[in-house]
């Protein structure tokens, strides 16, 4: 698979900082330090397998954080 500039931009930046990148409701997708993240950057990410699901909401119904997957 070949990636765009973002995504290549999200992988390194999520690998050098050790951070996932979470969903805050009214804010989108944002790097634990606070850096924005197009949500079409994570959902495509997330639909190839790039980025594994990290954690789900209280009530299970939706991904709230992902990880760059084991295989990358």
């Amino acid at each position: 698979m070949s990636l765009t500039k973002p995504q290549k931009r999200l992988l390194e930046t999520m690998k050098a900082r050790q951070q996932f990148v979470h969903h805050l409701l009214g804010g989108g997708w944002r790097l634990f330090d606070g850096t924005p993240v197009h949500h079409r950057t994570v959902e495509s990410l997330a639909k190839s397998g790039v980025l594994a699901p990290a954690a789900n909401d209280l009530f299970g119904d939706r991904t709230t954080a992902y990880r760059i997957a084991d295989h990358h």
